[in-house]
């Protein structure tokens, strides 16, 4: 483990994600933000929106500062895990319910959040990520 604040990057994390969320719909009701670690400093991060059963990727391109934040606590918080630790999916709450997992296994974290970059419809992806109860 590195020598972070874990309480305060997963605050940061769970408050990016939701803020994220809100770009995609302002009466979001849940969302998650995953990243994938394939290869040594090279990552891959998302977030989807939830509103009820629908659900959207968000797109960050036009908003620098929330996808700035979204990457740095999830790299913080892989890093802190250790270099076998390949993904990170956050699941949010608008409740302010949250869930963070950790995945020690490339396939699994790829399936997170990697497959939209794979040619999975943006839909398909939304199906693979949509949140469990919290």
């Amino acid at each position: 483990m590195t020598d972070i604040d874990e309480a305060e990057v997963t605050t940061e994390l769970v408050v990016a994600t939701g803020e994220a969320a809100t770009l995609g719909y302002p009466d979001w009701t849940y969302a998650v933000s995953t990243r994938v670690q394939a290869v040594q400093g090279v990552g891959t991060w998302i977030v989807v929106a939830y509103r009820a059963d629908e659900g959207a990727v968000v797109s960050l391109f036009d908003h620098v500062e929330v996808d700035r934040r979204v990457q740095m606590s999830t790299d913080k918080l892989l890093t802190a895990q250790g270099e076998e630790c390949m993904g990170i999916k956050c699941t949010v709450a608008r409740s302010g319910k949250f869930r963070i997992e950790y995945s020690y296994d490339i396939d699994e974290a790829i399936k997170w959040a990697n497959q939209v970059f794979s040619g999975l419809e943006p839909a398909e992806l939304v199906e693979i990520l949509r949140p469990q109860d919290l």
